[in-house]
């Protein structure tokens, strides 16, 4: 997650949502001014710098999976714990055919 913490997120001047895939596409983008209008160049920007983080933190989960993957064998398991049927589903979604885990929920 690439966010500002509470006390700059609380004082912007606006709160933007960016949601990427791992192939750059978006998602999703919503922008909610507080009080005030965004010219188009700043929003422009504001979501370049959103992608551009975005991006770098796919590359660091990539590198991560790598090591994982490297330090675990294949016989991993992740145990969901959650009431919430439907997000125990959604994970195992996510998770599907990974090489290196498999999640069960509780």
């Amino acid at each position: 997650m690439l966010d500002l913490d509470y006390a700059e997120d609380s004082s912007a001047e606006t709160d933007m949502n960016v949601v990427m895939n791992d192939a750059a596409a978006f998602i999703e983008v919503q922008r909610h001014g507080r009080g005030s209008c965004v010219q188009e160049r700043r929003a422009g920007c504001d979501v370049g710098m959103a992608s551009l983080g975005i991006k770098q933190l796919l590359e660091k989960q990539q590198e991560l999976w790598k090591i994982i993957y490297n330090d675990f064998s294949s016989s991993q398991q992740i145990v969901l714990a959650s009431g919430n049927q439907g997000k125990i589903t959604e994970i195992q979604a996510i998770l599907a055919g990974h090489p290196i885990c498999s999640a069960v929920g509780i």
